[in-house]
């Protein structure tokens, strides 16, 4: 199923109940949630929220970034991040930031596998594109997760 949300759609929480493929219009403050399908799901705007959902998503931020990327570790995982620019953001929403939260980027063809781990939880997700580890940044999420942002 193909959904497009145009300037006539005013709502701002859309959640799949089965494997949908989703553009957002341009207006800030949308949200997707995902299916616990295969889901494909484009912000059209600043400052829109993608999650997955419980399925193998992929999420296409805007290009002109100041989105987020948000999603507890395990249903992150497997999932595709593709258009992700400097100011966009990754929440990890149940891993908790501390001393111990780490990070890996290794080059998986043109694009990269990235890795959080925070002591028993971890989260695997690929990155479209070439990320180099050293430009991640990790933060708390001011609640129960940890954020990411690359510079």
């Amino acid at each position: 199923r193909t959904t497009v949300a145009d300037a006539a759609t005013a709502v701002t929480t859309v959640k799949f109940d089965a494997a949908s493929m989703l553009s957002l219009n341009g207006m800030s403050f949308r949200k997707a949630v995902g299916s616990s399908g295969a889901d494909t799901i484009k912000a059209g705007g600043t400052q829109q929220t993608l999650t997955g959902g419980r399925g193998v998503d992929t999420l296409v931020g805007f290009a002109g970034g100041y989105d987020t990327f948000s999603d507890t570790a395990s249903r992150l995982t497997g999932d595709t991040i593709a258009n992700f620019v400097t100011s966009d953001v990754i929440d990890i929403t149940n891993m908790g930031f501390g001393r111990g939260t780490t990070l890996t980027a290794v080059a998986s063809g043109s694009n990269t596998k990235v890795t959080v781990t925070a002591g028993s939880t971890q989260s695997a997700f690929t990155m479209a594109g070439s990320w180099s580890a050293s430009g991640f940044h990790l933060a708390s999420d001011g609640a129960a997760g940890t954020l990411l942002t690359h510079s």
